[in-house]
């Protein structure tokens, strides 16, 4: 049985994920190849265990709830996120 929440990707995020993996290739394809498929997988991991993530410190409203969770092998670069009901 499948336990994992649904993943609702804003399209900027979608963006930036991309623009990193472009500026990954100016340097190595493969390393690009490497970022999208461990990004995929940091996220499709945080559908099944949500609370993985470490709370974002903030004292703006509008980000209250936000976690972060770094990308495994990449750890310049982060996956910001909202858990839902």
């Amino acid at each position: 049985m499948d336990h994992s929440k649904p993943i609702t990707r804003r399209a900027k995020a979608s963006e930036d994920v991309e623009s990193h993996a472009s500026y990954i290739a100016d340097g190595s394809v493969d390393g690009a190849l490497r970022f999208l498929e461990r990004a995929e997988q940091t996220i499709k991991g945080l559908a099944i265990f949500p609370a993985s993530g470490a709370p974002f410190p903030t004292d703006v409203p509008d980000l209250a709830g936000m976690r972060t969770k770094l990308i495994r092998d990449f750890p310049n670069h982060v996956v910001f996120y909202v858990e839902r009901e």
